[in-house]
Parts: C-alpha cells; structure tokens; sequence
C-alpha cells in the first residue's frame, strides 16, 4: 500500500474539521491538539 501526498492532505484537511469541532472540549480537545501537533510535524518533515 503506498500513501500519497494527497493522502496526506485529506488528513491534515480531516484534522482541521474535528478540531471545529464547537462540541470538543476538555480532555477530548487536548488529545486533539496534541494529535494535530504530531501530524504537522510529520507533515513538515515530507514538504
């Protein structure tokens, strides 16, 4: 199976959809962020 950059950016487009997500808070918005800033890092190392 081969992932593409467009693969990628459907996540990362993903990511910013449950993060507006106005419901999220708490505990569940925290594990959020840090799984967006561990996705960005990944992301930032392949552009």
């Amino acid at each position: 199976m081969r992932n593409t950059l467009g693969d990628l950016n459907n996540h990362l487009f993903a990511q910013l959809e449950r993060l507006s997500d106005e419901d999220l808070s708490g505990e569940k918005l925290i594990e959020e962020i840090n799984r967006v800033k561990s996705i960005t890092d990944f992301a930032t190392q392949i552009f």
